[in-house]
């Protein structure tokens, strides 16, 4: 709730709205009142939670196939594949979280902005180098779509996205 005082009435258009001095309580913006960018930053915001935890739930249910991913990328050194492979999944699921939740909405984009620009390095380096293999990026195996162009283009999609929620008009814990 936060507590306005309007200006005096010579200093307003419209003086039959309330005295001089007085105070008025906003509840912050009403639903109707959101304007298309808030919109299109929540819309933003919820597919990207739906993307990361759409592609947390199988590295999560299968780390060992997973371990087996990431060192296809030959990234990483050897001592941290299983690090990686058991913490990733949890941030992604964790972010794909925070991103749904007002409060925590900016925390949630900038660590999915993060993730999308190490993935966009990874599948980059790993096209470059002309590497056959399977992102696993939402599966293990037959599943696995190859690294190429495509997972370029949708890594920097989420990279957009990720920085347009992020960058949006933060709101407190009093606007909601």
């Amino acid at each position: 709730m936060t507590i306005q005082t309007t200006p005096e009435p010579s200093m307003r258009p419209d003086t039959e709205a309330s005295e001089a001095g007085a105070a008025r309580v906003s509840h912050g913006p009403a639903p109707s009142d959101r304007s298309p960018p808030e919109v299109l930053r929540v819309v933003a915001a919820v597919a990207l939670a739906a993307l990361f935890i759409y592609a947390a739930i199988p590295k999560i249910l299968d780390p060992a196939g997973f371990v087996s991913d990431i060192r296809n990328f030959r990234m990483a050194p050897w001592w941290a594949l299983n690090a990686f492979a058991l913490l990733l999944p949890w941030w992604e699921l964790l972010a794909g979280i925070a991103i749904l939740i007002p409060s925590w909405r900016r925390a949630g984009a900038v660590m999915m902005f993060l993730m999308s620009c190490v993935f966009f390095v990874a599948v980059a380096q790993a096209v470059k180098r002309g590497l056959d293999i399977g992102c696993g990026c939402f599966g293990h195996g037959d599943t696995a779509t190859k690294v190429g162009l495509q997972h370029l283009m949708l890594n920097l999609a989420m990279i957009i996205a990720s920085l347009y929620v992020a960058c949006g008009r933060a709101r407190t814990s009093r606007e909601m």
